[in-house]
């Protein structure tokens, strides 16, 4: 396979060879940022939402980056539902930038 010429995608093929499981290490750098944060989530089941969440966030990202077919918006969508549940605009943009996804 020939290796994108897009630095996102690169980064996360990186990451990928580096660590088995980013998510561990995504949230840490996030609750160390924003321990708030933390109260976000519920103690039992948690690992699988967080998880989750890493995984549509990347994905949006990758397509942002990329073709753009549309996945970028769940960016904006998920923005507009945890303000609505009085969530931080900062915690979520910090979740999606490059300062909670490159360590």
């Amino acid at each position: 396979m020939m290796a994108s010429s897009n630095p996102i995608e690169r980064s996360f093929v990186l990451a990928a060879g580096r660590c088995e499981d980013l998510t561990p290490l995504v949230y840490r750098r996030l609750f160390d940022a924003h321990p708030e944060a933390r109260t976000m989530f519920r103690t039992e089941g948690s690992e699988l939402v967080k998880g989750s969440m890493l995984a549509l966030t990347i994905d949006a990202i990758l397509d942002f980056a990329g073709e753009r077919t549309g996945h970028f918006r769940q960016i904006i969508s998920e923005v507009s539902s945890h303000d609505a549940r009085a969530r931080s605009a900062k915690v979520e943009a910090d979740f999606a930038s490059d300062r909670a996804l490159i360590f």
